[in-house]
């Protein structure tokens, strides 16, 4: 079943369109054959009556003709799917045994016109019958206007003869008659053959939409569901891939829609280049596409080799209109019977799957495992909480100092986000802000975020500075700047207050609109930085052009400085270049005090954040700290900020 589903998809995507003439000509052999007994009927009366002999080689003409036509009839209709040679014969002996069946209906009523004796009744029944004959001829065979002008002639050209024979004005005129409802018969079908080619033209465009993506070709999500819910149906053993085309949005952005719409369409070519006859590829929604693998050996073994293929196929750069973008994709398996038993079930554990492939760093390929299902139930458990939670201003800030050793001064405190959940206690911003931004809380949490550190700043001396981290989605965003700009004005701070941190994340998107923003923030007197430096996608030739005022180092670069000497000395050498481009330096996660001590005598002016000086404070307490005007200080490991109550 499922064979012949795929065939039939392959029917349609490759444009053959069902033969429709064949379907009509081999149609409803049941009427076909009782109209043919009509006629033998009166065809056997009219031999009665006239006692000729060739009305009776008619009848018996007519009666193989029908047997012969009846039976190919039945045939045809059930050898409708075999292969075109078959059908091409059967429709040729269809054509030449109606030419002939039809030729001696003509004859029929054109012998009795011409015999010596006149025999009227014999004469209105046969042509009577003989009018009914082709008119239903025409309703049978208007698909062929090749084969309707045939019988309409061979049907015609007798009977005409047989009227004209009597040679009087009145069978004249009525041959003349009888010449004009045969070219109206003829009209007739035209016409209907031209509605039906139109209903079809529509009934087949319609079908197209309903089963096939209109810009790849391939299977939609619907037909796909149909194909998957009769091979579980059927038990067959198959692997759903689902794929997802990493950072597509990035390119639909930049190139704009037509140039993803290519993409997509190359992308779908190279995905049937690698799968195999029997495997169906559809596209599921915008740049997701599900693929179904039919396994015959080991299913993890195939299934995991398959997925390997796609993802080597996808990685090879593509060339459009001189542009070269590689589109890499991440693949998700789940496989039946193995890892579920519904539609329903495989489509969501592939989906699982995928997520763990993205989340894993993108151009992976991961295979569904129970452990998914309750990673994704809890992640389900968070969004709905952390929703809650903004509705309700459950989320928090503490402000970490960024201190500068050499003058004993705090410049800047770093907000924050945190969250204690009422049930579950405290949950870390590692793992509530990237459901955040996949569930599409960012932009709330982003605006309420700024606004409460424009708040906290608001109430600390005008000299200090508040640093806030701006993912990469959010920079994305038309109102952000509007968003910064408009939060400082309501709660009166200077721009020059306003500290934005950047993660070199933004370096991968290579947006211009970013930087367009980030210059006009900059311009207004906010403060830009960047965070994590050395972590990511470090970009000599992006930082020398951002605004930027200062780099923060990673904590990983300290923390095994002292301990490693080619790690010492990478990161002498990474302080070094940045002071020397005019940056300022804040080295993040310092601890203890050997590590105090060699940045204080390597990069006197680096400027240090971590518990060295103490944790994170509560709003009410870094305020206390800064107006009080006192410097932090540390005591051995042990480090504390002076404490004001």
């Amino acid at each position: 079943m499922v064979q012949f589903a795929i065939k039939r998809l392959q029917a349609i995507q490759a444009g053959r369109r069902p033969d429709r003439y064949k379907q009509m000509l081999f149609a409803d052999a049941g009427n076909f054959a009782r109209g043919c007994a009509f006629t033998l009927v009166a065809c056997i009366a009219t031999a009665i009556q006239t006692d000729m002999p060739s009305v009776w080689a008619i009848f018996a003409a007519l009666s193989l003709v029908t047997t012969v036509r009846v039976s190919a009839i039945y045939y045809g209709a059930r050898r409708a799917d075999d292969d075109r040679e078959s059908v091409a014969i059967a429709k040729r002996f269809y054509e030449v045994t109606g030419v002939i069946h039809v030729l001696l209906i003509g004859v029929w009523p054109m012998v009795i016109f011409a015999a010596d004796q006149t025999y009227v009744a014999a004469e209105l029944f046969s042509f009577a019958t003989a009018l009914c004959f082709m008119t239903g001829l025409v309703g049978r065979n208007y698909a062929s206007r090749k084969l309707v002008v045939l019988q309409l002639s061979a049907a015609g050209v007798p009977m005409s003869l047989g009227l004209a024979w009597q040679m009087d004005a009145w069978h004249l005129l009525f041959a003349a008659l009888f010449v004009m409802f045969c070219m109206t018969l003829l009209r007739i079908a035209d016409g209907m053959r031209g509605m039906m080619e139109e209903t079809v033209a529509v009934a087949e465009q319609n079908f197209h939409l309903a089963h096939i993506d209109g810009l790849t070709g391939l299977p939609n999500k619907g037909q796909m569901v149909r194909i998957l819910d009769t091979a579980i149906h059927h038990g067959e053993a198959i692997a759903l891939h689902f794929v997802d085309l990493d950072r597509f949005k990035r390119l639909n952005d930049t190139y704009g829609h037509a140039f993803g719409d290519r993409v997509l369409a190359i992308a779908a070519r190279r995905m049937e280049e690698v799968s195999e006859d029997e495997t169906v590829v559809s596209r599921f929604s915008g740049d997701e596409f599900v693929i179904l693998q039919h396994l015959n050996g080991e299913p993890r073994q195939e299934a995991t080799r398959f997925a390997n293929l796609l993802i080597t196929a996808l990685a090879n750069p593509l060339s459009i209109d001189g542009i070269s973008v590689t589109s890499k994709c991440s693949v998700g398996t789940a496989l039946f019977p193995g890892d579920a038993r519904t539609t329903a079930e495989l489509l969501q554990r592939a989906d699982l799957a995928l997520y763990k492939s993205k989340s894993a760093g993108r151009g992976r390929h991961s295979r569904f495992d129970a452990e998914m299902e309750s990673v994704e139930i809890e992640r389900m458990r968070i969004e709905s909480n952390l929703r809650r939670a903004l509705d309700a201003n459950e989320l928090t800030f503490v402000f970490q100092p960024i201190v500068n050793p050499q003058y004993g001064r705090i410049s800047t405190c770093e907000a924050l986000l945190r969250w204690d959940d009422p049930v579950h206690g405290a949950i870390s911003p590692a793992v509530f802000l990237p459901i955040a931004e996949e569930s599409g809380l960012m932009p709330a949490i982003t605006d309420y975020t700024i606004d409460m550190a424009c708040a906290a700043v608001a109430t600390w001396p005008p000299n200090k500075r508040v640093a806030v981290n701006i993912s990469p989605s959010q920079l994305n965003r038309d109102d952000i700047v509007d968003v910064i700009l408009r939060s400082a004005a309501r709660h009166s701070v200077a721009p020059s207050q306003l500290e934005v941190e950047i993660t070199e994340n933004i370096f991968l998107d290579r947006d211009p609109e970013i930087f367009r923003r980030l210059d006009i923030l900059h311009a207004t007197g906010i403060r830009l930085s960047l965070d994590d430096f050395g972590t990511g996608y470090s970009n000599l030739e992006y930082i020398t052009r951002l605004p930027l005022d200062k780099v923060k180092i990673d904590r990983r670069f300290i923390r095994e400085a002292l301990e490693n000497n080619r790690e010492r000395a990478l990161l002498r050498g990474i302080l070094g270049l940045v002071e020397s481009i005019g940056l300022g330096v804040v080295v993040e996660g310092v601890e203890r005090t050997d590590q105090l001590e060699f940045l204080t005598a390597e990069l006197p002016s680096a400027e240090i954040q971590g518990f060295i000086y103490g944790p994170p404070l509560r709003p009410e307490m870094i305020r206390d700290l800064l107006l009080a005007g006192r410097p932090p200080v540390q005591s051995g490991d042990v480090p504390k900020f002076v404490e004001l109550r």
